[in-house]
């Protein structure tokens, strides 16, 4: 009887699941032919849960005709399809597998769906008026350019969003991004404005810098295997970036240590190679020094670093830890060939925990 009675249970389990509704998945378009001499319109063809199918002759690939809110979302209709760079696909779900995944700017979920079929635990989100109703619960509705307070994953995925969002917001954008990633970032940011929509483009230079500032480390062997492998849509060949988060974003708050002032495009994550070994020195004759919190200097901030060089005739080069809590000021630095590692600590060490800029005088 207990054999029998575990054949039936196992047989309901079946049954159950055999009846379970698939996870409604969208129709996403993953090829283009070029523009030829003819002028025609570019060719498609499109996925579908895991399965090339044809497209739908009555679908709009991407949304160039879409209505643009005053965020940037776009306003869709089911009869709009967006873009999947398979790809690209495949290499995101590969790069980010045995993590969780918070995707912003989703659209329809086209890549969602695909790293969710890879067994990836994705949550998406998008600006789209009435989103969840078009995808079926599959992507959330999320204004992205107010404060979230959404689950946070290991890794945030924004493509193809930020250049959309008006540049009064982008702060909040990055603030967002950075709120809720707990290992790092992948994004793309276009530096044309002649896309549709397209009011905020950035340079790789900028994003890179601001995300820099905000304790992320360029994480360019991710980006490079990840443009490498690009198949179908080669913008994102040049604006497709990988960062991670460092121990310095871990410990301080978007906007802690980060305010406007003139010299903050000077800042480069990492240490002068100087040594300065904790050592007091003196603003008249030294070449580098360590302000501690041992001489009434608890410094919380680069601020507090900066303001204090600014104070000490032979201090042009400050290098902040918010790990140790400290100033190591310098005479000389390249900003060119910072160091790896920090005097003190094991070669292993995280030497982004160290913000290094030149102060100006």
């Amino acid at each position: 009887m207990p054999r029998l009675a575990s054949l039936f249970v196992l047989l309901v389990c079946l049954l159950a699941s055999a009846s379970a509704p698939a996870e409604w998945a969208p129709v996403c378009k993953t090829t283009h032919g070029r523009y030829g001499e003819t002028k025609s319109k570019p060719s498609y063809s499109c996925w579908q849960a895991g399965t090339p199918r044809s497209c739908p002759s009555s679908t709009h690939g991407g949304c160039n005709n879409c209505g643009i809110s005053s965020t940037g979302a776009w306003k869709p209709t089911t009869a709009h399809t967006y873009f999947l760079d398979l790809g690209l696909a495949e290499a995101l779900a590969n790069v980010l597998q045995g993590t969780s995944v918070v995707e912003f700017g989703a659209g329809h979920g086209c890549y969602t769906s695909f790293l969710r079929a890879k067994g990836l635990r994705v949550s998406a989100y998008d600006g789209i008026e009435g989103v969840a109703e078009l995808t079926h619960g599959l992507v959330t509705t999320a204004d992205l350019t107010l404060r979230l307070g959404l689950p946070s994953a290991g890794w945030v995925l924004a493509m193809e969003v930020a250049e959309h969002v008006p540049r009064v917001h982008e702060k909040q954008l990055l603030a967002n991004i950075h709120r809720h990633n707990r290992e790092g970032v992948v994004l793309s940011w276009s530096n044309s404005n002649g896309g549709h929509g397209h009011v905020n483009p950035r340079s790789n230079e900028h994003v890179v810098h601001q995300l820099a500032q905000m304790g992320y480390a360029h994480d360019i062997r991710m980006q490079e295997e990840l443009r490498a492998n690009v198949s179908t849509f080669q913008w994102f060949q040049q604006t497709l970036m990988a960062f991670r988060r460092t121990p310095l974003a871990r410990r301080v708050k978007l906007g802690e240590l980060w305010p406007t002032w003139k010299w903050e495009k000077t800042w480069r994550l990492g240490y002068c190679s100087s040594v300065t070994a904790g050592k007091r020195a003196s603003c008249d004759t030294d070449t580098s020094g360590t302000w501690k919190v041992w001489d009434g200097l608890n410094a919380t901030g680069m601020h507090t670093c900066a303001t204090r060089c600014q104070a000490c005739d032979r201090c042009r080069f400050v290098s902040y830890s918010a790990r140790f809590g400290d100033c190591d000021w310098f005479t000389a630095c390249n900003l060119d060939a910072l160091s790896n590692t920090v005097p003190g600590e094991k070669a292993s060490s995280n030497v982004l925990d160290h913000v290094t800029l030149q102060v100006q005088k």
